[in-house]
């Protein structure tokens, strides 16, 4: 099976080898806010909202795609993984699933942010 290498941005000191990843989830999280924010009210979408609804799942996509291939090398990177995959699924995870795939999970996931709720 192959898999991505990944090499750190930087080599210094200090640096948080996950602060890419971390970024990454960041971002992703904003930009859904935005898609969120962005969802008019009305049955009929206008072309040009619905092109900026449409642009804003590509970058959120984009954004997730480059997190999945970086490993997450500490706690602060794994807590961002399950961030990005409750975002991706949708927080209500384990509420919504009907199956204990779906509900370990959710529950992992939970684990990882506790202490960011």
């Amino acid at each position: 099976m192959l898999q991505a290498t990944y090499m750190p941005s930087t080599s210094a000191l200090g640096h948080n080898p996950d602060a890419e990843l971390i970024h990454l989830v960041k971002q992703a999280r904003a930009t859904w806010q935005a898609l969120s924010e962005a969802i008019p009210d009305v049955v009929d979408i206008p072309p040009e909202t619905d092109a900026e609804l449409r642009r804003l799942v590509r970058l959120v996509h984009a954004y997730a795609e480059r997190a999945v291939v970086l490993p997450a090398l500490t706690p602060a990177g794994l807590r961002a993984k399950a961030e990005l995959v409750r975002l991706l699924h949708g927080a209500d995870l384990a509420a919504a699933a009907s199956c204990i795939e779906q509900r370990a999970l959710a529950s992992l996931c939970a684990d990882l942010i506790a202490d960011d709720d």
